[in-house]
């Protein structure tokens, strides 16, 4: 029953599904809490990531979760295997608003063409789910919190803070949605948070986190050098993030391309190119990475622990505050990390402990070539990393927190 239903899923891409009793009603004891998670991504990135974690934490004997998954068909096993139940629905759509996903003309008019249909279909999934709490992936999916309160008033609704909004009308209007309609907020830094205004309800901060098991010093790789026929006493700077304006992408390449600033056995692997992104930036990251010899550009991948065991430091050139994945998993892989002294990642980095934080060019310049030249200083501070890391980003304790929360709201 339960392959057929998930097959029929993946054959059709708008289809309510009718969740029979046998899967929605399991009881051991008591009837479990049913949580319907609800996914906004377009990429294996980091959210869908630490959403599988948090799934995978939870406790079966009080909760089962549904995953509403609204625009990758990638991310359905990715949750299946975490232990969800999954349901697949590309007309749904977010509003988008926030720092990450930037805002145009194009993206706008989307916005608005969508909302009122995706609003009207929530509604209908709410109706036939039953859920007894809702927990939003992103701020971006602030209408579907609407829909709860017109057909459950009663539901609580809780709000995944992953990135700050913008500074304009747009992000104010994702501010005073949330605000209005959400029962709880659970954000995965202060500077998001704090950007939200929060006024009425209940908020938290639990900090993303890593599955241990997953992403640790054990893990041994090669995989990029080989790839690249690197060298031996090649030093390898990762950039693991979307290549976006608001990551810094070229901002890193355009210091790379001055022979005079960074050694020759220095290479910057930039690991996040799409193939079906055709926007003017990442072409010009395209464009001025094949003229410079020590930086190399390949495709986003699923094997991220190997890639980041394979490096030496992770670099975080970002122009616009918000969180960086890659800098916690990678601490958890004992890596220290270099980072720009911006919101959300100046709260991941201990500077000159786990990594060295830098406010411009120069600082940056300075940072790479001392954890470049100076091996028994990233010894120390990828020990520091990973134990920073065990602490505060662990997947079995940060879970727990928001397990809490859900009581607690």
């Amino acid at each position: 029953m339960r392959e057929w239903l998930f097959k029929r899923l993946l054959s059709q891409k708008n289809y309510i599904v009718k969740f029979s009793k046998r899967i929605l009603n399991i009881k051991k004891g008591e009837k479990m809490k049913k949580i319907l998670y609800v996914h906004h991504g377009t990429s294996m990135g980091g959210a869908p990531r630490s959403l599988a974690f948090l799934i995978e934490k939870l406790d079966r004997t009080k909760y089962l979760p549904i995953v509403l998954c609204i625009k990758d068909k990638r991310n359905i096993e990715f949750f299946k295997a975490a232990g969800a139940d999954v349901i697949f629905d590309e007309s749904l759509h977010p509003f988008h608003g926030s720092v990450v996903s930037g805002m145009n003309t194009k993206l706008f008019i989307n916005n608005l063409r969508h909302a009122l249909p995706s609003l009207k279909k929530m509604q209908k999934y709410l109706k036939e789910i039953k859920p007894d709490m809702i927990h939003l992936n992103s701020s971006c999916l602030f209408l579907f919190a609407y829909a709860s309160k017109i057909v459950n008033p009663t539901c609580k609704v809780i709000c995944h803070i992953r990135e700050p909004l913008l500074d304009n009308h747009f992000g104010q209007i994702l501010r005073y949605f949330n605000n209005k309609y959400v029962d709880g907020f659970i954000s995965i830094d202060n500077y998001d948070l704090e950007n939200m205004r929060v006024k009425e309800a209940k908020s938290k901060v639990v900090y993303n986190f890593v599955n241990i098991d997953i992403y640790n010093s054990n893990v041994k790789s090669e995989c990029l050098r080989k790839e690249l026929n690197l060298d031996t006493g090649d030093i390898v700077f990762l950039f693991l993030a979307r290549i976006v304006e608001c990551n810094g992408a070229l901002e890193l390449i355009n210091l790379c391309r001055d022979s005079t600033k960074v050694k020759s056995n220095y290479k910057f692997v930039f690991v996040g190119d799409k193939s079906d992104d055709t926007s003017k930036y990442i072409q010009k990251v395209r464009e001025l990475v094949k003229e410079t010899p020590n930086c190399y550009l390949v495709p986003f991948r699923s094997d991220v622990p190997e890639v980041i065991a394979s490096s030496d430091v992770l670099i975080c050139p970002f122009t616009e505050p918000h969180f960086a994945r890659a800098i916690i998993e990678a601490a958890a892989m004992r890596k220290p990390a270099i980072g720009s002294n911006i919101g959300g990642v100046n709260e991941l980095i201990c500077n000159n402990e786990t990594g060295i934080l830098y406010h411009n060019d120069k600082e940056l310049e300075r940072a790479i070539n001392t954890l470049g030249e100076n091996y028994e200083l990233r010894e120390k501070m990828s020990g520091n990393a990973e134990r920073y890391a065990l602490e505060k980003f662990n997947s079995s304790i940060n879970s727990r927190e928001i397990m809490e929360f859900y009581e607690n709201l």
